[in-house]
């Protein structure tokens, strides 16, 4: 089945395998194989969606991605999700605003969670 929804000018393309690009908008969440993030799509589509790839490499908020795989609905979590995708292309995308002291403070966290594992015994830290 393939649809397209359009709410509130946001167009996703579900289940159909297309390239997308756009830019990690949340600090991706590990596993012990995959990570996973809030990625806001850029035009020709649009809305956010939530990515999960593989552990390595390890992306950053606010990195620029173009990726090549499905979105799916889901019922198990509030944004659309594309499980896997092919990473075409990635760099640092341009950041502004919000987005960018967002990215600036979790980098500082860390840089100090980084500083803490080293100064302190592995019990402590």
């Amino acid at each position: 089945m393939c649809a397209n929804i359009t709410e509130s000018r946001r167009q996703i393309s579900f289940n159909e395998e297309i390239e997308f690009s756009g830019i990690v908008v949340s600090e991706p969440k590990f596993t012990d194989n995959s990570q996973r993030f809030s990625f806001e799509l850029a035009p020709p589509h649009a809305g956010r969606i939530t990515v999960f790839v593989s552990r390595i490499p390890e992306y950053r908020l606010g990195d620029s991605l173009a990726l090549n795989g499905t979105i799916e609905k889901q019922t198990d979590y509030p944004l659309p999700a594309a499980f896997f995708p092919d990473v075409i292309s990635s760099g640092r995308g341009q950041l502004s605003g919000f987005t960018l002291l967002k990215s600036k403070l979790v980098d500082f966290k860390k840089l100090f969670i980084s500083e803490f594992r080293r100064v302190l015994p592995p019990d402590s830290a």
